[in-house]
Formats: structure tokens, C-alpha cells, sequence
């Protein structure tokens, strides 16, 4: 991890690099985070990247409520040798209906 800076957020460890390099300390962090992001789109039809930053306590900026996923059937918890991440699928364009 030479490349990166993590930080510790609570349980959670985050590289800054974005999204992808979230570690979370236990599953059971990362499950419950990955069952409140699919409750989220099955409200709201999406979860954004600024919906994802904010289930884990991270700031977001300006540009993460243009991000995220639609579909996470088949995402799962993985382990990894700092901790557990969430296997996501990169974020694509969300597109308000209202613009």
C-alpha cells in the first residue's frame, strides 16, 4: 500500500483514491452498508456515489449525486488482506428526470 493514504473513519478504512478503495474493518460493516445502498434503489431507483460517501461517513463533493448504480444484483462482500471491501461495479452517469 505504498501508494496510497489510508484513513481511519470509525471501522471503516479509506483510501482516497475514491470509491473502489474503500476497506471496511468487518463484514459486517460492509454488508450493512451494501444492504442500505440496494434499500436506497429500491427507493429512489439509484444510489449515488454522494448516498455511498455519506452510509460510511465520508465527505462527498459536488460531483458525487452525478455517479453511481442502478443495478447491484450480484454484488457481494469480499475479504481482502486489510479488511472486507465491497465488490462494486464502477459508477456510471445518473441522469435526473427533473433536468
Amino acid at each position: 500500500m505504498e501508494n496510497s493514504q489510508l484513513i481511519e473513519k470509525g471501522k471503516l478504512m479509506a483510501d482516497e483514491r475514491g470509491v473502489h478503495q474503500l476497506i471496511f474493518a468487518s463484514k459486517e460493516d460492509a454488508e450493512k452498508t451494501l444492504t442500505a445502498m440496494k434499500e436506497i434503489i429500491d427507493h429512489w431507483c439509484s444510489c449515488t456515489v454522494e448516498d455511498f460517501r455519506t452510509l460510511v461517513g465520508l465527505p462527498s463533493t459536488h460531483e458525487d449525486h452525478k455517479l453511481g448504480w442502478m443495478i447491484l444484483t450480484g454484488v457481494e462482500t469480499k475479504e481482502v488482506p486489510a479488511g472486507f471491501v465491497i465488490d462494486l461495479p464502477a459508477p456510471g452517469e445518473i441522469i435526473d428526470p427533473n433536468q
